[in-house]
């Protein structure tokens, strides 16, 4: 019995899958190595920032990766600058929930902090609402 010409032999058919497969496994990883090379870096807490109320929230849940801030190592570029907010109710509905109010010229790129304890969302509303 002759064996057909679209039958593969099982040597045949892994090679034929690596070589679908090889290159898109190369191209996610130089994207995910794209990405990670992109994301701008934690900011580093100045040790006498680390009894600030406010601060060393801001610094503990990296706020400084996108926004900017008045304090060492906090000039990131991807969410609005927090100077100058004054209302505190807006301020803490885009801590919980980030995506109901989005600045415009701004993707709603923001994680929820709605599950930190009551007594930090409060610090952190009025750490903001003062800068």
């Amino acid at each position: 019995m002759e064996e057909s010409a679209t039958q593969l032999k099982p040597k045949d058919r892994r090679r034929s899958f690596f070589a679908f497969v090889g290159p898109w496994l190369i191209i996610l990883g130089l994207g995910y190595w794209w990405v990670k090379r992109m994301e701008p870096p934690p900011p580093v807490m100045p040790p006498e920032y680390a009894q600030v109320k406010g601060a060393r929230l801001m610094y503990r849940y990296e706020c400084g990766r996108c926004h900017t801030v008045a304090l060492p190592g906090m000039d990131g570029k991807m969410g609005p600058r927090l100077a100058g907010l004054r209302d505190k109710a807006y301020i803490e509905e885009s801590l919980r929930y980030p995506g109901k109010q989005v600045k415009h010229g701004y993707i709603n790129g923001m994680p929820s902090f709605d599950q930190l304890p009551a007594a930090e969302i409060k610090e952190l509303v009025e750490y903001v609402s003062t800068l």
